[in-house]
């Protein structure tokens, strides 16, 4: 972890028994506030790369939690992703309905959540979502591929149309790591990405079928979406893709660009750097004000 403030390493049991691994970072006590902070992470990107922005938040006040997956990071630990029967919906079924009761048990406080691409696109899929006080989506959109922007899009329906399929049946698992995608997934989590991936509305295709129960329409609190201009997933058509799953809530958006901060670059995950620290204190600044809606 080098010299990164990791919190407080814990651990929680979701329904089927599956534990998983996380990480709590207490609010600073002279500051602390009414909510505490969920974070919900992208498809293969370990906790740790949020370890900062929490770390950030907990000084302003917020208990923050971050965790991974079942399948990613510390959650996987010494077990095999080879060979897993794990698919994507469990991360929002499952494994976010623990963590939630987790923090809310920890804290007795209001839970935001604050879900970076697939964290944020899955939460109507946990019981507790018409409960949360907030949701801020960071990078959030569907991920529909056709309308993907930049050299991506290509890169993306060769990867989800013939390198997830095949290398999963070669392997049993799929290699993302070889390609620069993330963390190894398992094969489920891969194709049922690849199949919501391919269609608009990305969850919505299992909606009746795989998923027989979600709660995004009983969604009322105010929701944020922060995806930058030079992000090549979220584009303006995927943006207004997810955020048409909500149809009660109340949506606010940010969509900075990169020069007008003097960064090269934002893209999906830049969010999270440190050096991007003038986005959280946006992020901050509308927290705070929906105390006095």
């Amino acid at each position: 972890m080098g010299e990164r403030d990791a919190g407080e390493l814990v651990s929680f049991v979701a329904d089927d028994q599956q534990a998983l691994v996380g990480h709590f970072f207490a609010a600073a006590p002279e500051v602390s506030k009414k909510q505490a902070i969920l974070f919900a992470t992208g498809t293969g990107i370990p906790q740790y790369v949020y370890f900062a922005c929490a770390s950030w938040l907990a000084k302003q006040g917020f208990d923050a939690l971050t965790f991974d997956f079942r399948g990613i990071g510390e959650t996987l630990a010494g077990e095999r992703v080879k060979g897993s029967t794990i698919r994507k919906q469990d991360w929002g079924e499952l494994d976010l309905p623990a963590a939630y009761r987790y923090l809310y048990e920890r804290t007795q406080k209001d839970v935001i959540l604050m879900g970076h691409s697939a964290g944020g696109q899955l939460v109507g899929l946990m019981p507790q979502a018409p409960q949360l006080y907030a949701i801020v989506q960071i990078a959030g959109s569907s991920g529909y591929l056709k309308r993907l922007s930049g050299w991506l899009k290509w890169n993306a329906l060769f990867s989800m149309n013939i390198m997830m399929p095949l290398t999963s049946r070669l392997f049993g698992y799929v290699p993302m790591k070889t390609f620069g995608w993330g963390e190894d997934l398992p094969s489920g989590v891969a194709l049922q990405w690849a199949e919501w991936c391919r269609t608009p509305g990305y969850v919505e295709t299992s909606f009746g079928k795989d998923i027989p129960r979600h709660y995004y329409d009983e969604i009322r609190c105010p929701v944020l979406n922060v995806s930058a201009v030079d992000d090549a997933i979220a584009t303006e058509h995927n943006i207004d893709d997810i955020l048409r799953l909500f149809p009660c809530a109340k949506v606010d958006r940010l969509r900075p660009a990169p020069e007008d901060y003097g960064w090269k670059s934002i893209g999906h995950s830049g969010f999270f750097s440190r050096q991007k620290q003038p986005l959280w204190e946006e992020v901050l600044r509308w927290l705070v004000a929906l105390e006095e809606r």
